[in-house]
């Protein structure tokens, strides 16, 4: 499991400053009509077609407490699979540990309003558990499950969009390298006026939380930024 997923060492002050400010860099100035213009390629274009427009679509809302075959065709549109072993045990023997866990983590709550419910021993932390190590059948069968960091993140933000950023590598390491990232994006979200400015970057029709515009639009400056744009935020 990843460093920043044993919760051992929360970030440091300027950690949490850096990170905040590298977001920034995506929605002020210029970069305003940038990310406005990239939202729209990714979800209105009829010329460029991102598959990932759909997964809000197909994440199943009807059960909140449920991954259901849905949520596993939701995480297509980002590109990623299940594995078929952690899928049947994911619908299967694992149900019911996951429907509890997602029973504690609530539908209408945002990150920054609850940062507690990622701590060691919380719902969330539990659940990542069980998606990215026990998911597998039969259960007693050696060997990883092939659920990531990726794949976990865009699972559960099928579920809680509010409350799971979605953590693919593009994103991360534009983003910067941070010892907790729920932390962190609990911290940048946690100012107002930050949101207001994400939130005022989304055009007419799209409606999706900060979360999703700040994975969307970074994710589009690394990887289909078009001619002229100023390069992607990058750290080493």
């Amino acid at each position: 499991m990843m460093v920043w997923m044993k919760h051992l060492t929360k970030n440091t002050s300027e950690q949490l400053v850096s990170f905040a400010s590298r977001i920034d860099s995506y929605f002020t100035g210029h970069r305003v009509e940038i990310a406005t213009r990239d939202l729209q390629r990714y979800f209105l274009s009829e010329i460029e077609t991102f598959t990932g427009r759909h997964f809000e679509r197909f994440a199943d809302n009807a059960h909140p407490n449920r991954i259901t075959e849905r949520d596993l065709i939701a995480i297509e549109m980002l590109s990623v699979t299940l594995p078929p072993r952690a899928a049947i045990w994911v619908l299967g023997d694992g149900k019911a540990q996951i429907s509890a866990e997602l029973a504690s983590l609530p539908a209408n709550v945002d990150l920054w309003e609850h940062p507690d419910l990622m701590r060691p021993g919380g719902p969330m932390i539990n659940l990542w558990r069980l998606l990215s190590r026990d998911a597998n059948w039969p259960k007693d069968r050696s060997g990883g499950n092939g659920v990531g960091i990726a794949k976990t993140s865009k699972l559960i933000a099928a579920k809680r969009p509010r409350l799971a950023p979605i953590l693919d590598s593009v994103v991360c390491d534009a983003l910067g390298p941070v010892k907790d990232r729920w932390e962190a994006f609990a911290h940048a979200m946690a100012d107002p006026e930050r949101r207001d400015r994400i939130e005022r970057a989304l055009p007419d029709g799209i409606e999706i939380g900060v979360l999703r515009a700040v994975d969307v639009v970074v994710w589009m400056a690394g990887r289909h930024r078009c001619s002229g744009d100023p390069s992607p935020v990058r750290t080493q």
